[in-house]
């Protein structure tokens, strides 16, 4: 509409050569009554989705004769001509996004919301926050990549309680911090979870919402079982009784998730990350089996397989055991897998290795090193996959407020071996 009016007041001035003030004047007046006349047409175009193209170009022929009768100037219906040629290109390039738009699927991927049990068990508010935006961008499926509550509890004296003790000594910067100590109790656990189901529902709807399992809620078989049947993850296999795997598959798309923490029964404490061969063998499969069937392939865990500190020669995630790493990042390159989701680090990080792409994201409620700061990077990806064509997978990430942080297309030839972005704080 703006582009209409400084068209309209260019050739204003052009034809005013004597610099007439009064005239511009005038001019400027009818140019905004052109401008207001123009508003039933724009409402027009919003609604002319389903029109035959014929139909609308009657509509702004009949438009053109109005323009004429309310400007003398020959001139200025020339110009009028043109802003209406001009629409009917802007009108066919927003059916052409339109009809891309339709074309594609998109899913929302955020993780590790858990706060000590002292803070809650978990950030609801910023986790609620989250979870409405994501609402709000209609995707088909919203997948959480663990962490999601603090499952320990308080210790108390308890006969069905146990004592375990999550191997955390570092924090994503070396520092080493104090080791997660508490009581796993099936019941309190089964409460955290259905506290955290229900700001899930009330903030998501009927969006389907898919968690994985992480270093949090890797307490072992009945800690499996409570979290399997709490989201109703009904096809999900669990792998030696401590790793729980299933696939769902979102358009022309199938997603992989995993369990990459277990716990050691016989030690009580998390032992992880780990890849077991019984994991990888159940990946190789599906990935070679059911994964053939689709045009994308995402595999997800809790886990980075490459570690932000790796650099510093500290290893936090799959890396801590680099042979099972391997082997796990070379059954994603071989099945052609775009990209691995994960999470418990807080944080967003951005690496292409190898033909595949790694994608960290810590950002749904948890804190720095458990301490409530400020400054945590809180945010969510959105990962738009095209249903037609041979277009890239387009990752895009929103911070709390809801702005755009980061945007890149998924492309296995674009990218340098090594192509790293990284978030870590808000105000970054």
């Amino acid at each position: 509409m703006m582009l209409k009016l400084f068209c309209v007041l260019f050739l204003s001035t052009a034809l005013y050569a004597q610099d007439d003030q009064k005239a511009l004047e005038e001019e400027f007046r009818r140019a905004q009554q052109f401008e207001v006349q123009q508003q039933t047409e724009t409402d027009f175009l919003q609604r002319a989705a389903d029109l035959p193209i014929d139909q609308i170009i009657s509509f702004l022929a009949n438009k053109e004769i109005q323009k004429l009768e309310s400007f003398e100037e020959a001139q200025v219906s020339q110009v009028s001509m043109e802003l209406t040629r001009l629409e009917l290109i802007i009108y066919h390039e927003k059916q052409k996004l339109a009809h891309e738009k339709a074309q594609q699927i998109t899913v929302a991927i955020l993780g590790d919301s858990s706060l000590p049990v002292d803070h809650g068990g978990f950030n609801d508010e910023v986790l609620a926050a989250l979870l409405k935006q994501i609402k709000s961008r209609n995707p088909a499926a919203v997948f959480f990549t663990g962490n999601l509550v603090y499952s320990l509890s308080m210790p108390a004296k308890n006969a069905n309680a146990e004592e375990v003790q999550l191997n955390v000594t570092k924090n994503i910067f070396g520092t080493v911090v104090n080791e997660d100590q508490g009581i796993f109790n099936a019941k309190d656990f089964a409460a955290k979870l259905a506290q955290f189901s229900q700001v899930v529902q009330e903030n998501l709807g009927n969006i389907p919402f898919y968690p994985l399992i992480g270093e949090q809620e890797a307490m072992g078989s009945e800690a499996i079982e409570v979290f399997k049947n709490q989201f109703k993850l009904n096809n999900a296999e669990i792998l030696n009784g401590t790793q729980l795997v299933y696939s769902v598959p979102v358009g022309n798309s199938l997603f992989v998730a995993l369990t990459t923490d277990e716990l050691s029964s016989g030690q009580r404490e998390t032992v992880g990350p780990r890849l077991a061969p019984e994991l990888l063998v159940w990946l190789q499969n599906v990935l070679a089996g059911e994964g053939s069937k689709y045009q994308y392939r995402f595999v997800l865990g809790n886990d980075p397989a490459y570690s932000t500190t790796a650099s510093f020669g500290i290893y936090q995630g799959l890396d801590k055991n680099r042979v099972e790493r391997d082997q796990f990042w070379n059954l994603l390159r071989q099945y052609r897998v775009t990209a691995y989701f994960s999470g418990n680090e807080v944080l967003y990080d951005r690496t292409y290795r190898f033909g595949v792409w790694q994608l960290i994201s810590g950002g749904a409620g948890a804190t720095h090193d458990y301490y409530l700061k400020d400054d945590t990077f809180y945010h969510y990806m959105m990962l738009s996959i095209p249903q037609q064509g041979s277009k890239n997978p387009r990752l895009r990430v929103y911070n709390l407020e809801g702005k755009l942080k980061d945007e890149v297309a998924l492309s296995s030839q674009a990218p340098p071996p090594i192509f790293q972005f990284r978030i870590s704080k808000s105000q970054e």
